[in-house]
């Protein structure tokens, strides 16, 4: 992996948590957020208020409330009006309610004793699960805390909303910044470890000179040496780098103790060790090259040896 490839794939990969953790935070939790808050500020106010503005926004669906609440009625009954009918309207202001199974039964004999022919019940808190599975068998329609804060929203005077809006912004800001920062780490992190990767993958030399040698047949071994420290003794005497790391690559698969060296990079120079070779003598001959090849002393030598990998240098 090149450091360009290192770079943009960071990049990419900021950008993509940046714009997931944006969505995140603005579109899902800050809507959640919104919608607890505003719940709280419905509960906050009078019941009259928060049934009041329910009764708006069911008015857009075709429902109209009777002047006067039904015959005995308690608290937060109404009964309302609508094309081909008449449903008994029932409000539980509060967030602390949670209905069970039992108000189905209370409403619904409400609903006979005002004739009704169904039952709207909402709340500001919640609805048990087996409440709305036993309402589907009966008459009732039911709106917990957040049904009934979708319809009211649009409904609440400019401060009110801006208010809340201001207030859930301010909760998801801090852990957006996090979530920013955080991005911005993992891209450093694929920086560096794209980086420390380009130290050990094998790459060519910049004139595209070969930097490795293969292992040859053992009869051409004699012949090779010969060959390859003519090469040597030609290439140190040049002033290219490339050529230069050639020789020295030449020059120690020359010696007895290694079997290949690949250049890996402009400053890692792998060297396989034959069976039964001791790295650390290996090493030590090997760095007697740097009489010929000054620049030995900088090269950091990786010396395999099966499963077994060490790194040395000669300086």
């Amino acid at each position: 992996m090149s450091v360009f490839l290192s770079l943009l794939l960071a990049l990419l990969v900021v950008a993509g948590l940046i714009a997931a953790s944006r969505l995140w935070f603005d579109r899902v939790q800050r809507r959640r957020l919104v919608g607890q808050i505003g719940i709280e500020v419905l509960a906050a106010r009078h019941w009259r208020d928060g049934m009041g503005l329910l009764l708006r926004a069911l008015e857009a669906e075709g429902y109209r409330a009777e002047a006067d609440a039904p015959a005995g009625a308690p608290t937060g009954e109404k009964l309302l009006r609508r094309p081909g009918g008449s449903t008994l309207f029932v409000y539980k202001h509060g967030t602390a309610y949670t209905l069970g199974p039992a108000v189905l039964r209370e409403v619904e004999r409400r609903r006979q004793e005002t004739e009704a022919d169904d039952v709207l019940l909402a709340t500001l808190g919640s609805i048990e699960p087996e409440t709305l599975t036993q309402a589907v068998r009966l008459p009732v329609r039911c709106l917990d805390g957040a049904e009934v804060w979708r319809r009211v929203e649009p409904l609440l005077d400019g401060p009110t909303r801006e208010g809340i809006l201001a207030e859930a912004e301010a909760k998801v800001t801090r852990p957006r910044q996090l979530a920013t920062l955080g991005a911005a780490v993992a891209g450093l992190a694929i920086v560096v470890g794209g980086s420390g990767l380009l130290a050990e993958l094998p790459a060519p030399s910049p004139d595209g000179t070969p930097v490795a040698s293969s292992p040859l047949p053992a009869g051409a071994r004699p012949a090779a040496k010969a060959s390859a420290g003519a090469v040597a003794a030609e290439a140190a005497r040049s002033e290219d780098p490339a050529a230069r790391r050639a020789a020295l690559a030449a020059a120690l698969i020359a010696l007895p103790e290694f079997g290949t060296a690949v250049w890996s990079s402009n400053t890692t120079l792998v060297l396989t060790l034959k069976a039964r070779v001791d790295a650390e003598e290996a090493v030590a001959r090997a760095c007697t090259l740097a009489e010929r090849y000054p620049e030995l002393r900088e090269v950091r030598l990786q010396i395999e040896a099966g499963q077994d990998v060490r790194w040395r240098r000669c300086g």
